[in-house]
């Protein structure tokens, strides 16, 4: 067996991936193949690019002049400019929104301001009264709009919003509105109730693809309600190799911060206790040598190298280094190199409520509070938009 990665109800204050192991059976995928459903082609998976073409896609059966694209050729570039072209309006939609301050914005929804998964708690003051009564400002979510009559039973995990940061979610929205994404995990509440919208919210910042670590940030930008669509029979993670290294670098001090939290029971923690004693198990069941090469190397894979199939999850973390005595730290920054730490679970837009964005747009005096504070000394005192990130974005290849 490998390990995966099992959600459990989130909790006020939940660190990001709050969420227990989950054994997962090795025959949901085939050895070397991307899991059924997966977000992500690696780089060089395309079918085009290893298909030769065949006599009828050029007008004249046969080889081609040299330098004169074929008919394939010229329907792929058609497609990828209509693509550009369709991206490119549906972003246009909400350039212009400011992006958003992480506590005295969208922390007037309530909840712990450093979660990942946020559920406010039982009367919450952003949410109630002092008559026990929810706030005529506050956005309520819509399936709740006519079920709030018996106060004490109301099930605040309707309240759960999503606060994400870009660099754990390769695969997470791009932009307000993107139809389709993937994140690395969402409660199980929300996973389950396949109705239910939630607020995302993604953290954007100035990392390109090659910083080692998190740079400025611009801001948070509200990108819409998304409800899952996972499904509970397949099981999809992302490679670890389109994980940068600025990435990689987030997600491993993230780990160990929290696995040093003095109640014992954090995220971090749990997750670095359950991942080698898995490890471990892999390792004492399956004695494959250590492999493939380029993890020994500590390099970054061939393109030959990359269509290889993949070794065994024992192999490579011998290939890593992994021994019983490994340091937490040494663990951190071994697992985020294996791709079966990188689950992914697909959502899909719903809306985009207009009533959450004004909400988390203004303090409770009704001040406009954008992420001014995370502007450069050389640019604009206004805050930043949107259309600043997609800018930034689009320049450094992104999007």
């Amino acid at each position: 067996e490998i390990i995966a990665i099992d959600d459990s109800d989130v909790e006020e204050g939940a660190n990001h991936q709050d969420r227990k192991p989950r054994p997962i059976k090795k025959e949901e995928m085939a050895e070397g193949d991307t899991p059924k459903n997966s977000v992500i082609k690696k780089e060089g998976d395309s079918e085009v690019m290893n298909e030769e073409v065949e006599a009828g896609d050029n007008e004249i059966a046969g080889p081609s002049p040299p330098n004169t694209p074929t008919t394939r050729e010229i329907k792929q570039e058609d497609a990828k400019k209509k693509l550009e072209k369709a991206k490119a309006s549906a972003m246009e939609k909400y350039a212009d929104r400011i992006l958003l301050h992480r506590h005295k914005g969208i922390g007037r929804l309530g909840g712990n301001h450093q979660g990942t998964y946020v559920c406010p708690g039982m009367w919450n003051k952003n949410i109630w009264d002092e008559g026990k009564n929810i706030r005529k400002e506050y956005p309520l979510p819509k399936q709740l709009v006519d079920q709030v009559q018996d106060k004490e039973k109301t099930d605040m995990r309707h309240f759960i919003y999503m606060c994400f940061n870009s660099l754990w979610q390769p695969n997470g929205p791009r932009f307000a509105g993107q139809p389709t994404a993937a994140v690395s995990g969402i409660p199980l509440f929300v996973e389950k109730n396949q109705d239910y919208a939630f607020p995302v919210f993604m953290k954007r910042t100035r990392t390109t693809r090659d910083h080692e670590r998190q740079q400025s940030v611009l801001g948070w930008e509200y990108v819409g309600n998304y409800r899952s669509i996972a499904d509970p029979d397949i099981v999809v993670w992302e490679s670890a190799h389109n994980f940068t290294r600025a990435m990689k670098n987030e997600i491993a001090s993230k780990i160990l911060k929290s696995s040093t939290g003095q109640s014992g029971e954090t995220y971090g923690r749990r997750c670095l206790d359950s991942w080698r004693s898995e490890l471990q198990m892999e390792l004492k069941n399956d004695p494959t040598e250590a492999g493939p090469p380029y993890l020994e190397e500590k390099r970054e894979p061939t393109r030959e190298e990359m269509k290889a199939p993949q070794a065994p999850l024992a192999a490579r973390a011998r290939a890593l280094g992994f021994n019983d005595m490994m340091s937490d730290k040494d663990l951190a920054y071994l697992l985020v190199e294996l791709d079966e730490f990188h689950e992914q679970v697909p959502i899909e837009f719903v809306e985009y409520d207009e009533r959450i964005y004004n909400y988390c747009l203004c303090d409770e005096n009704g001040n406009k509070v954008g992420a001014t504070a995370c502007k450069n000394k050389d640019e604009a005192v206004s805050p930043a938009t949107a259309r600043s990130w997609y800018q930034f974005a689009m320049k450094h290849g992104l999007l």
